[in-house]
């Protein structure tokens, strides 16, 4: 537990200090949120929102845009597995991760990243 609470000091430590949380609502997502949200605050941040859904959603887009509109830095996944992959590969489509805002996800396995697959660039 200790390099997340690393990884999220070093978003904090970047000037990313506003943290919106898209948290899959069971214990496992109530722990990611409320430990995310000590070190957050502990580095000088704040948590602009949040919003729970229920495990297994099928579609995040309403989700996204909400967490998109509240302007916040850091768009935190409290979430893993399907929820987390499904979630990144919308927030791509949205364009949250390309500009002003970064997407956190807070548990991933690689397995995650191998599903994600790689986007083509085109030069």
């Amino acid at each position: 537990m200790l390099w997340l609470a690393a990884r999220r000091a070093a978003l904090t430590e970047q000037g990313l200090r506003s943290w919106y949380f898209l948290t899959a609502d069971y214990a496992f997502g109530h722990h990611l949120e409320r430990d995310a949200t000590q070190v957050v605050q502990d580095f000088g941040g704040k948590v602009v929102g949040n919003v729970r859904y229920p495990l297994n959603t099928a579609d995040f887009a309403s989700l996204l845009l909400r967490a998109q509109s509240s302007q916040a830095q850091v768009i935190a996944l409290a979430s893993a597995g399907a929820d987390t992959v499904n979630a990144i590969k919308l927030a791509g489509q949205f364009g949250i991760g390309q500009k002003n805002q970064q997407l956190a996800a807070l548990h991933t396995f690689i397995t995650d990243v191998h599903s994600l697959g790689l986007e083509p660039r085109r030069a």
